[in-house]
């Protein structure tokens, strides 16, 4: 972490960290569904509580965890909106703006 707050400030400590934890994620998540199996990335979890649970160390950033098994049966797809709500191309209109507030 340290090393990365000194090449590009603590936006890329905090952000950065994040970033390569969620990459990683993401392929062991797709790893896991090759393997029949399910996963749950989870960000919302009591700190303190998983440090003591797991024997993690303060020096260490947690930045989430997660869930790894045999799923029960098929996830339900949550709702999405539609993409040309949530995507743009070059700019954001001001009524875009205004929906989106």
């Amino acid at each position: 972490m340290h090393k990365a707050a000194r090449k590009g400030g603590k936006n890329s400590e905090v952000y950065g960290c994040l970033m390569d934890a969620s990459m990683a994620a993401e392929n062991l998540m797709l790893k896991a569904v090759e393997l029949g199996l399910g996963t749950c990335a989870i960000k919302s979890y009591n700190d303190s509580a998983i440090r003591k649970i797991l024997n993690i160390p303060e020096r260490y950033r947690i930045e989430m965890l997660m869930s790894i098994g045999y799923p029960q049966g098929e996830p339900r797809c949550p709702k999405r909106p539609p993409l040309e709500e949530i995507c743009f191309f070059d700019h954001i209109t001001e009524s875009e703006k205004e929906n989106h507030e």
